[in-house]
C-alpha cells in the first residue's frame, strides 16, 4: 500500500469543527449536501483506491458548504490556506442571510435556521413552483 498523503490544513480545521460540535461525519455530510464518504475523503485529504492513497482536494464551493455545516468562519478558511472557499463560503453566508421566506401575507417569516445550503434551496424551489402553480411570481 501507497503512503497516505498529509491531511490538508483545511481537512483538519473542518474535521476539528465537527468534533467540537459533536457532530459524527454523516450528519456534518448530511448538513452540507454531500456523501460522508466524500466528507471523509476532503477531510482526509485522500481515498483509497486498490494499494494507492490517491489525493483528494475538496472544490472551494464544497469545502465551503462542510465549513459552513460545522461552524467554520471564511478567515479561518483564508487563515488555512484555502481563500478560493473562504471567498465562497462569505457568498453562501451572505446568501443565506437573506433566507428568511415569508410564509404567507403578514405572517412570521418562514424559520430556515439550521438547514443546510442545499436544504434552503430545496425550499426555495418548492415555494417558487408552488408560486407558479398558482400564476404568481
Amino acid at each position: 500500500m501507497s503512503e497516505k498523503p498529509p491531511q490538508p490544513p483545511e481537512g483538519k480545521l473542518i474535521g476539528d469543527a465537527m468534533k467540537r460540535r459533536g457532530m459524527s461525519a454523516r450528519s456534518a455530510a448530511t448538513a452540507s449536501g454531500i456523501s460522508d464518504t466524500r466528507w471523509r475523503h476532503i477531510v482526509a485529504g485522500y481515498q483509497p483506491v486498490g494499494d494507492l492513497y490517491v489525493p483528494v482536494s475538496g472544490p472551494p464551493e464544497t469545502v465551503a458548504r462542510m465549513a459552513h455545516a460545522v461552524g467554520v468562519k471564511p478567515e479561518q478558511l483564508s487563515e488555512v490556506g484555502r481563500e478560493d472557499a473562504a471567498a465562497e463560503l462569505a457568498k453562501l453566508e451572505e446568501a443565506l442571510a437573506s433566507t428568511e421566506l415569508p410564509v404567507g401575507s403578514g405572517t412570521e417569516p418562514l424559520d430556515l435556521a439550521g438547514l443546510s445550503a442545499v436544504q434552503i434551496e430545496a425550499v426555495k424551489a418548492v415555494i417558487r413552483a408552488m408560486r407558479a402553480d398558482r400564476g404568481e411570481h
